[in-house]
């Protein structure tokens, strides 16, 4: 087909009729585009010149216009022949166009034997079939000049030609010659031989030779050879060597083709220039830059000056431009800003500078730009900003254009303090980098740990159904990071906080994820420290005794539960710890044993094998120290709620054959033994009380000595209430009996006997009621209260609640609290709720504090509802409610009732003589109770004159009334009606005028003139204590130590329970107790200083009596011992700090009195007198009993031991021969097997000291133990030879050091930090597996299994080495370390994993993997730097890549050939340009193109 002129007519250049054509058929043409200025070319050489023009035909010609016709000789026609056939219709077509007149073409063709008119209406309106007959000799009209087109094409043609109508307004539209749609297709839209004409082709010139011959694209051969070349070839290619000689020809043709061809002009690249605009042209400049069809070559002439920053961002955005050509703007400005740097910069080190500089101000206006546009959100056209703001964000990112690691630290920070609402968008942007985010230490760890922290928050109860979507979405990209990139959570802190959620939200939805997750937590594991290795039972009871000791109300029992079950896999350990935690000594109160109660009875509804797990403990009590009454008192509640098995009981008896083997059922026998006389008999089988009797009456026990106490001490208690507790029993008994004495012989009693009393006692309760309710057979929630209202008076309630307490049935005594709780009687209501608050926390281990609370709610709006609810039930309530944290209507109404309750209704007194108040101010003191009553009753106002006479009248006469208990009583009382009016004057007063009692001579007994003042509310505990310490402070000062030890010796005196100052109030006494329980659970600091205070004030006489006098109100006082031992179980150190350690160093007088105490607080028997044990056997014994239940005592024992005994003692001088290291140490080794890992904190109370000293000692031993493969690098001063530890020593060996890591000094961990990093030093040395063996002269082995045996005995002394550097992280990642330090030691560990890889310890490498990961994680900026630059040779290893964060340049792998060689190269991508200036040159690349070697085609 013929190529087409600037007019579109086609101009057919025939086939040249010399021989040339045929030559020219023979090679390959190229087209030629015209319409495209630039040069195409390739970078890769030997690809032959390039060429400017090619035709659809090599050697072409347009032949002579004056020739009509184009004539075919014989052998042109053989040659078409073969390619086309001349008989079909398309070889008339052919035909007709080869036979087409030459010149220029006509533009309209018709028949010469028709009519203009008639062929030009036939061709143009007519069908082919409806026009005139054609002479079948005639050929069919040409087509279009340039086309082969189909009747179709002819006739849309035609219609194109034709004539616009008149009045019809057509539009200019600007003419641009085409290609014809059947030219030849080639690349893209390239056409073959298409050049449209403006008259400067050379195929537009005519001259004579064209004219004549025609156009050719190439030159025509040259025609002077006149004789074949073969016979001066021939000769040359039939000698044996002339193959080779012609392929060097072709080959040295080759290389000066080459060498011609390659392009060696220096690069005239230039970034667009920047020219001040006005805002105009700068405006239209943007415009035109936002129309993608203006090329970019036009506007990279000039780019507007002033654009740049933000405000380059801004702009895109307005006028929103692609994507692309913004990132093409923004390479033009960043490129004149890098050329401005170096045209400043005199050295490359500014420029540099200059240049890192530019492009982090650069990326932080890009992170404010998307901040920006993120905080728009709800605003107009919100989305589109977002979305572009996105993509231009990833443009840039992609084209390395910013500083990657400050925007992904930016884009981690945003997505960590990301509020909830913006959260959805954040993970859109977050899922554009995540590949480079998760694949990188660096940013990964943040990443996982900030995705967990917003799973955790939206999980948080209230939020998890609205926050579902975003929480599947988070949980996604988790459990992403869980299958594909676990390393980013190997960090312990990160593991430890947020595991749950991958177990039990993520795992329990995904079941494949569970492997993947214990996976996980394994080698998390391995990455603790030794410490918190610890095996699993001593680890799940030392988690699962502090689950239970911070309970506590309000907290949940399911949660309580589902915790304790956690702490192990195994439930009848859990089961055996709890009973244990119930029933040891080292703990206080009732209310745990109830607890586990409870927790047992749910657990054995669930199908646990709690029987079992009881007859165990039974069995292996031994002669540990427990408290055997709650053991029967735990079995007892789970035989009454029939969670215990008696008769399996009874078996497991006979079977051990213990009960004959024992001497009698005496109080020393075996618990197990001890207990068949210790069960509940109510509701068990006739069966099993006959099986029962039958025992005991084998050993010589007599049943009917039960039946016996169970008669009398029913008939004492009848003897005290008559009326409510019945006495049912036909036995004539003694009833003359004191009430302490029986009260005494009921704690006595057996729990089989305590147990029928207390039935007996609610049975007797319940009549009094309309309802008489079962007795609740499971929780105490199971039963439900009863109708009808209670006729208890206060004295028989006080007299059931005595018994109770004395019987510790608390389980029954909450049931007749339910009941009384129905009473009409504000006094029983308010000692109701008194009993509640008291024993706050039994009731709610046994789950019935707030049915109680509710039920005295409702009486109490009951009793509003009659009649105006008196002060005292009003306080007892609120006291009930603030412990509760309850804040419903009753309980507010509740406090605004007390906050405005009326100084001038008449007193409310607490005993029953209250009603006589008046008549007893008249009849004692008639002037002063007409006053008092008078000013009672004159107002709420008083004057501070008349309120001061009136206060000093009142507490005159609680002085002068200090014998009669009754009568200050009610003085109290008329003082808190008195403080109602102006409560900050009146506790001024109190204080000043305890502070004037305390000094004076002769003084009244404290403790009985404090009593009624605590009562009645007008004085607080604290207020007493605090002007106790302040006066004996003064005291003590001025040197009068006599009287400061008598105040603070009265005051001790106060806390004691055997005294009761209100004979003829039991409720005030009650009261009292109250006040001292709550005041020693929250200030427990307060008595420590006191009974501190009370022992350093205690003079020292030559007889010794008065020390023992201040240690015996000590030491048998139940209340203060129970508050000692409840202060070292919260926290041992705080009552050795506040107690023990200032008095063993202050007189020596006071030593004795501590050392009294602290037997008496350890349960020691007093052996006061007697020579004390070695102090190294006392050590032994202290080690041996320490478990996690006695811990915190041991510890303080330990303490004293060290500070009272002065040989054990480290020396000043040489701290390594301490005896007391070597005796601790040697104690801890011997027991560390037997008794797990609580002995471990034993050395956590050292001081800083014998803490080095043993960290010291127990590191030689450890470092001596484990050589380098490169020989013996030099232990510790401590060795003396190599020492030989198995893996239980090296345990305890490593967990001695960390315990004792915190007190050790900064020089000793740098001591042991070069020990460790020269070993590994060693390590890292060796080459090859078989080198690295035990010894520094090991040598290859031929035995496999020896082989073997030094591959394991390797690993274990990397792995001790790897566990010193987890022990000491401070050491690793303190804020003081060297740079070069760390950097050292991540560069070893780092060879020695890779070196480990590649032989195949795939276990072993993952594990040091993940220890390099996690010494990374607190390494600086320039550490990381360091070892990036160690290891960049072998960027291209994963683990390497991940670790340091390798990522590939602008370049991605270039490389460029420079003075030879091929080296690496990495381009600068703002002048990446595609299109740099619209100028055209050989090398106007933006890089130069002589890196590689371009040819010129």
């Amino acid at each position: 087909m013929n190529p087409s002129n600037a007019r579109g007519i086609s101009r057919p250049n025939p086939l040249a009729s010399n021989g040339s054509a045929g030559g020219a058929a023979d090679r390959p043409t190229q087209p030629l585009q015209r319409s495209n200025p630039t040069p195409s070319r390739s970078f890769v050489g030997d690809l032959g010149a390039p060429t400017n023009r090619a035709s659809a035909g090599v050697g072409q010609s347009r032949a002579n216009p004056a020739h009509p016709r184009l004539t075919l000789d014989a052998s042109s026609r053989k040659t078409l022949g073969g390619l086309i056939s001349l008989d079909s219709d398309d070889a008339l077509s052919m035909r007709a166009v080869w036979d087409a007149p030459l010149g220029k073409p006509q533009l309209r063709f018709e028949r010469i034997d028709c009519p203009p008119d008639a062929h030009r209406t036939s061709s143009a309106h007519s069908k082919p079939s409806e026009g005139p007959s054609v002479p079948e000799a005639l050929p069919p009209l040409p087509s279009r000049p340039g086309h082969i087109a189909s009747s179709k094409s002819r006739q849309s043609a035609s219609l194109a030609t034709g004539h616009v109508p008149r009045g019809v307004i057509t539009t200019t539209k600007p003419y641009a010659l085409l290609p014809p749609p059947s030219a030849p297709h080639i690349a893209r839209d390239r056409h073959a031989d298409f050049f449209p004409w403006i008259g400067t082709h050379p195929e537009d010139a005519l001259s004579e030779q064209v004219i004549q011959q025609g156009f050719y694209d190439k030159v025509s051969p040259s025609q002077n050879e006149h004789q074949s070349a073969r016979p001066s070839i021939w000769p040359t290619l039939k000698h044996k060597s002339g193959f080779q000689s012609l392929s060097s020809l072709f080959v040295s043709v080759l290389e000066q083709k080459r060498s011609n061809g390659r392009i060696t002009a220096a690069s005239t690249f230039k970034p667009p220039p920047r020219v001040t605009l006005t805002d105009t042209k700068r405006e239209a400049w943007l415009r035109d830059l936002a129309n993608s069809k203006v090329p970019l070559r036009r506007l990279s002439r000039t780019i507007p000056h002033g654009i740049r920053g933000k405000v380059l961002l801004e702009q895109c955005m307005g006028k929103n431009i692609p994507p692309r050509r913004a990132v093409w703007l923004a390479k033009c400005v960043g490129a004149n800003e890098m050329r401005a740097f170096k045209r400043k910069g005199p050295n490359g080190t500014f420029a540099m500078g200059g240049e890192g500089k530019w492009i982090r101000d650069w990326t932080i206006f890009v992170e404010q730009f998307v901040e920006g546009v993120m905080r728009t959100c709800g605003e107009r056209d919100w989305k589109s900003k977002m979305a572009y703001a996105i993509r231009l964000s990833a443009h840039l990112y992609s084209e390395h254009l910013l500083d990657k690691d400050h925007y992904l630290s930016w884009l981690v920070a945003a997505i960590e303090g990301a509020e909830t609402e913006t959260m959805p968008t954040w993970l859109v942007l977050l899922q554009i980098y995540w590949d480079d985010l998760v694949g990188s230490r660096q940013f990964g760890r943040r990443l996982a740990e900030a995705l967990l922290d917003k799973i955790h928050e939206a999980l948080k109860p209230g939020r998890k159904d609205i926050l579902n979507p975003l929480i599947t979405r988070l949980a996604r990209l988790a459990a992403d990071i869980l299958r594909h990139h676990p390393h980013n959570l190997t960090s312990p802190r990160t593991w430890t906080r947020h595991q749950d959620i991958f177990r039990f939200h993520l795992a329990d939805g995904d079941p494949p994820l569970s492997p993947l997750v214990d996976a996980l937590d394994a080698r998390v594991e391995r990455l603790t420290s030794p410490i918190q290795q610890r095996s699993r039972q001593g680890s799940a009871s030392a988690h699962l005794y502090r689950l239970l000791d911070a309970w506590k109300y309000p907290m949940d029992l399911e949660q309580l539960c589902s915790e304790c079950l956690t702490a192990s896999e195994d439930r009848d350990l859990v089961v055996l710890g709890v009973v244990g935690w119930a029933c040891s000594w080292y703990r206080q109160g009732l209310s745990r044993v109830y607890l586990a109660a409870r927790l047992i009875r749910r657990w054995n509804r669930h199908g646990a094998d709690t029987d079992g797990v009881v007859l165990r403990f039974l069995a292996t009590m031994g002669n540990r120290r427990w408290r055997r009454e709650n053991v029967y008192l735990l079995i007892s509640e789970l035989v009454r709620s029939k969670r215990f098995s008696v008769g399996r009981y009874l078996e497991w008896l006979i079977s051990r054959g213990t009960l004959y083997n024992s001497h009698g059922l005496r109080e020393d026998a075996s618990s197990d033994v001890r207990l068949l006389i210790e069960l509940p008999l109510n509701g068990l089988p006739a069966h099993l009380i006959n099986l029962r009797h039958m025992l005991l009456n084998n050993v010589g026990f007599r049943t009917d000595d039960e039946t016996q106490s169970l008669a009398q001490a029913k008939a004492r208690l009848s003897a005290m209430a008559p009326n409510l507790l019945v006495d049912d029993s036909d036995l004539d008994t003694d009833v003359h009996i004191h009430q302490s004495s029986a009260r005494a012989s009921l704690s006595n009693l057996s729990r089989t006997v305590k147990s029928e009393i207390g039935q007996w006692i609610r049975q007797c309760v319940g009549v009094h009621v309309t309802k008489i309710d079962p007795i609740g057979t499971g929780d105490w929630s199971d039963s439900t209260g009863g109708a009808g209202m209670s006729a208890i008076t206060i004295a028989e309630f006080n007299v059931v609640r005595r018994s109770l307490e004395d019987m510790d049935d608390f389980s029954i005594l909450a049931d007749v609290l339910r009941i009384v709780s129905n009473s009409g009687q504000p006094l029983i209501l308010a000692s109701v709720a008194d009993t509640v608050s008291y024993h706050h926390d039994t009731f709610a281990a046994i789950g019935a504090l707030r049915h109680c609370f509710e039920q005295l709610l409702e009486s109490f709006r009951q009793t509003k509802k009659r009649k105006t609810i008196e002060t005292p039930l009003l306080r007892s309530f609120l006291e009930l409610a603030s412990r509760m944290h309850a804040a419903d209507d009753a309980t507010q109404d509740a406090v605004a009732q007390m906050e405005h309750t009326d100084p001038r209704s008449a007193v409310a007194a607490f005993s029953p003589v209250s009603d006589h108040v008046s008549d007893m101010l008249q009849s004692t003191d008639s002037d002063l109770a007409e006053e008092v009553e008078r000013i009672l009753s004159s107002g709420t106002n008083m004057d501070t004159h008349t309120f001061a006479r009136l206060f000093t009248m009142l507490v005159g006469r609680v002085e002068t009334t200090r014998d009669q208990g009754k009568w200050q009583t009610q003085t109290c009382f008329l003082l808190a009606r008195l403080r109602m009016f102006d409560t900050n004057a009146f506790d001024d007063m109190i204080a000043t005028w305890v502070v004037r009692v305390l000094r004076m001579a002769p003084r009244p007994p404290l403790a009985q003139l404090w009593s009624p003042f605590v009562i009645a509310g007008c004085l607080t505990i604290d207020r007493i204590l605090t002007c106790v310490m302040e006066s004996t402070a003064r005291l003590l000062a001025t040197g009068d130590e006599s009287v400061a030890g008598e105040i603070a010796f009265e005051t001790l005196a106060f806390f004691s329970r055997d005294v009761r100052y209100a004979a003829d109030s039991e409720h005030g006494d009650y009261r009292l107790r109250l006040q001292q329980a709550q005041f020693a659970e929250d200030h427990s600091v307060r008595i420590l200083l006191l009974i501190r205070r009370a022992i350093e004030c205690a003079p020292s006489d030559q007889d010794g009596t008065a020390p023992s006098k201040v240690s015996e109100i000590i030491v048998f006082n139940d209340y203060l011992i129970s508050v000692l031992r409840s202060s070292v179980v919260i926290d041992s150190c705080e009552i050795y700090d506040h107690l023990i350690s200032p008095l063993l160093k202050g007189p020596k007088h006071t030593a004795p009195i501590v050392r009294r105490v602290l037997r008496f607080i350890l349960g020691e028997v007093d052996d006061q007198g007697q020579t004390p044990l070695d102090p190294k056997k006392q050590l032994d014994t202290i080690v041996r009993d320490t478990d996690h239940l006695s811990l915190p005592f041991c510890q303080l024992k330990l303490r004293c031991l060290l500070l009272l005994d002065s040989d054990l003692k480290a020396p000043e001088g040489d701290a390594k021969d301490s005896s007391l290291v070597v005796a601790l140490f040697e104690a801890i080794r011997d027991y560390a097997t037997a008794i797990g890992s609580a002995h471990i904190d034993l050395v956590t109370v050292l001081d800083s000291k014998l803490a080095d000293v043993m960290h010291d000692y127990a590191e030689a031993l450890v470092l001596e133990s484990v050589e380098a493969p490169s020989g013996n690098v030099g232990g510790p001063k401590f060795a003396t030879r190599h020492v030989t530890l198995d893996r239980q020593a090296t345990e305890t060996l490593l967990s001695i050091i960390q315990a004792t890591a915190s007190s050790t000094p900064g020089t000793t961990t740098s001591k042991a930090w070069s020990d460790v990093v020269e070993r590994l030093e060693g390590f890292a040395r060796s080459t090859g597996l078989p080198d690295l063996g035990l010894a520094s002269n090991a040598v290859e082995e031929q035995d496999a299994m020896a082989s073997r045996d030094k591959e394991i005995g390797r690993d274990l002394h990397l792995s001790v080495l790897i566990r010193l550097i987890l022990i000491h992280p401070s050491m690793v990642q303190r804020e003081k370390a060297e740079p070069s330090e760390h950097a050292r030691m991540v560069t070893l560990l780092t060879s020695i994993m890779v070196d480990m890889q590649q032989h195949g310890h795939d276990g072993f490498a993952e594990y040091m993997f993940d220890v390099v990961a996690w010494l990374m994680d607190g390494m600086c900026d320039e550490g990381y730097l360091q070892c990036a630059k160690a290891f960049k040779e072998r960027a291209q290893h994963p683990k390497l890549r991940y670790l340091f964060g390798y990522r590939e340049g602008p370049g991605g792998g270039l490389k460029v050939s420079q003075r030879g060689k091929v080296v690496p190269f990495s381009p600068r991508p703002w002048e990446l340009l595609a299109d740099p200036t619209p100028n055209m040159g050989e090398n106007d690349t933006s890089l130069s193109l002589t890196l590689f070697q371009a040819q010129r085609l």
